[in-house]
């Protein structure tokens, strides 16, 4: 079910390099938010229409009995830019929760659960590793992440409390392990078991995850990050090539048991099963698997 309210700040907190945590009271949202989800915003001042449309965000987190939902997001634009100037007690309209969140089902097989996060990928995968939490024993969760710069890198503290492990990386060595966040990822897996991954992150992150879990016959579900106009399905802007049949893809491209159909990221995703969305051939499975970017 999904909503279309006036909701107030509560809360907007710095969360890093021009990067913002809002919380909001919206409880009919926060009691049937998942994790994978995201709401629709309206980033424009009452009365005026720029920027005509409403900006798609992850949920953070939410919170049933205090009725918030919290919002992580980095300032891109004017819509992000008006979001940010908002104060404790001002109102922005809102509309969600919006699309298919994370099948947690999946990470009920007792082996580590692996959360991977490129960049502002972190958000949705905050709120799963909040629900992993209640469900699976202490440390079983094991979260990947990765950006640009250790500057970019966003509320570490409160993700080590969620996880067992916290492995940081970046690109230019920063902070952490140097390189991409698929390459401790591919180490772990060669040394290790693991019963699930999760990911949202760029769409090569994306893609490099997706290879690693079909090399290690894992299951995989990727976070999809899209420009949505509508949110609702109804513009088809956010289209998106989709298998569904045995994810495998010859030399050639074309499909394997099934031909390729589109998706809508908003109503359909924005969680796939990975094999979905980047069908793999042996030899993308090779070259991503060593790393890739």
């Amino acid at each position: 079910m999904k909503y279309q309210l006036s909701c107030t700040v509560l809360e907007q907190r710095p969360a890093g390099a021009d990067c913002y945590e809002l919380t909001l009271l919206a409880p009919p949202v926060a009691a049937v938010a998942r994790p994978g989800q995201f709401v629709h915003l309206v980033c424009r001042a009452p009365g005026s229409q720029d920027p005509l449309l409403r900006r798609p965000l992850s949920i953070f987190a939410a919170n049933d009995r205090q009725g918030t939902v919290s919002l992580l997001y980095r300032v891109v634009g004017r819509g992000t830019a008006w979001l940010a100037a908002l104060s404790p007690g001002t109102r922005v309209d809102l509309l969600g929760p919006l699309g298919h969140g994370f099948d947690l089902e999946q990470a009920r097989g007792g082996e580590p659960v692996l959360l991977v996060a490129g960049g502002m990928g972190v958000a949705p995968l905050h709120f799963l590793a909040t629900a992993l939490q209640s469900q699976l024993p202490a440390g079983q969760v094991i979260f990947y992440y990765g950006a640009a710069t250790g500057r970019q890198l966003l509320l570490q503290d409160r993700l080590a409390a969620l996880a067992g492990r916290l492995i940081i990386c970046t690109d230019d060595g920063s902070r952490g392990r140097a390189g991409p966040v698929t390459a401790p990822l591919a180490d772990n897996l060669a040394a290790h078991p693991a019963g699930v991954i999760y990911s949202c992150g760029p769409r090569p992150m994306l893609e490099a995850v997706a290879a690693l879990a079909a090399r290690h016959n894992l299951p995989c579900q990727v976070s999809l990050e899209e420009k949505m106009a509508c949110g609702v399905g109804a513009c088809l802007g956010c289209a998106c090539r989709t298998y569904r049949g045995d994810g495998q893809v010859g030399a050639s491209g074309a499909g394997g048991q099934e031909s390729p159909s589109y998706s809508l990221v908003c109503t359909d995703g924005p969680v796939f099963d990975a094999r979905e969305v980047f069908p793999v051939s042996g030899q993308e499975s090779d070259r991503w698997a060593e790393g890739e970017k």
